[in-house]
């Protein structure tokens, strides 16, 4: 066989005309098919391709050219939304199901005997809050979910509530309190109470676990709290909002979001260890920031009291799209798309 049959000529290909290939395919196909399958050259015109693609789709939701997709199953409102190590996503309601979906379809359903109002992502389990305190824990068992076991976490300190939860890289679990006190839990069968955080003065509405196992809190006294993932000690304050603080995440850039009731998000630098910075303020809404969500480019995304949701700029944070949705929670997924929860009954997938 001569040598040059043996040759890739792909390689020799103008980036134009790669180009060109990739804007006849859909958007869905270049991300989960050809970025991470092609060679670096070929890879950072198909992710250049995608999230052009990605949001020209933005700018037809903004003119309602087209709409998200629903998925109905549950009985009742959903109050909850989150996604798990793998990309699935998971949504609660009171009607007392967790259900899992993926590619589109629901592919489980988990029953459980109380309402559902928030949830929290381990490894290997998946934590629900109820309205009345309990947790219900659920566990892999081959292809089924079951419910492992539900308690009532007993802090000891009176008139208080459980008014958020998340766990920890390491398996803790973190409630927090209507009192201001964050509460850190074993995951064995005991639940007991290790540690009490203190320094809110106000109903803690957001837990958030980063990558690197630290732990944020949100709170009615509009501070934002940063804890040491490996002792629970508190690193430091972030200040700025006016209002309560309803949501907190990270992004791969190493960013801190948070969403207000002060209408703004929030966007801080944690500068290792012993302090952060605020970096930007987005503007726009014209109530409650409910919740923000990060994309894997760095577009962020929030939905507010106002009944929209806005697409920002990653790059130099302008506000890009303004889509009509009412909703409290959003989830950018590792698939490319937008998740949120419609106020009726329906998981939104845009």
């Amino acid at each position: 066989m001569d040598a040059q049959d043996d040759m890739d000529y792909t390689l020799e290909l103008p980036d134009e005309l790669i180009e060109m290939i990739f804007w006849n395919l859909p958007y869905k196909t270049i991300f989960q098919q050809i970025c991470e399958k092609v060679c670096r050259r070929w890879k950072t015109i198909a992710q250049r391709v995608f999230h052009a693609q990605y949001l020209k789709k933005w700018k037809a939701y903004e003119a309602c050219a087209i709409e998200p997709k629903q998925l109905k199953l549950h009985g009742r409102t959903l109050t909850t939304l989150a996604m798990g190590s793998n990309g699935n996503i998971y949504t609660g309601s009171p009607d007392c199901t967790i259900r899992v979906w993926s590619d589109g379809s629901c592919i489980k359903s988990m029953h459980g005997t109380t309402s559902i109002y928030e949830l929290a992502m381990g490894d290997d389990a998946v934590y629900s809050l109820s309205d009345n305190d309990d947790i219900q824990k659920w566990y892999v068992a081959g292809d089924a979910w079951l419910l492992d076991a539900k308690f009532h976490l007993d802090t000891s300190d009176t008139n208080t509530c459980v008014s958020a939860i998340a766990v920890g890289l390491d398996g803790k679990i973190y409630t927090g309190g209507s009192n201001g006190s964050i509460y850190v839990w074993t995951t064995d069968d005991t639940h007991s109470l290790l540690q009490t955080l203190r320094g809110h003065t106000g109903v803690i509405d957001a837990l958030h676990v980063d990558r690197n196992g630290q732990l944020y809190s949100g709170s009615g006294d509009t501070t934002i709290r940063v804890w040491s993932g490996v002792d629970s000690r508190q690193l430091y304050i972030l200040q700025g909002h006016t209002e309560i603080v309803c949501h907190i995440t990270t992004g791969n850039d190493g960013l801190i979001y948070s969403a207000s009731g002060d209408t703004t998000i929030r966007i801080w630098l944690d500068c290792g260890g012993a302090f952060g910075a605020h970096f930007g303020t987005l503007k726009g809404h014209k109530g409650i920031v409910w919740s923000v969500a990060v994309d894997l480019y760095g577009t962020i995304f929030s939905v507010a009291d106002d009944e929209t949701l806005r697409v920002w700029s990653g790059v130099d944070w302008r506000l890009m799209y303004t889509c009509q949705s009412c909703t409290w929670n959003i989830v950018a997924g590792i698939d490319g798309n937008i998740y949120t929860d419609a106020s009726d009954e329906a998981l939104q997938i845009w």
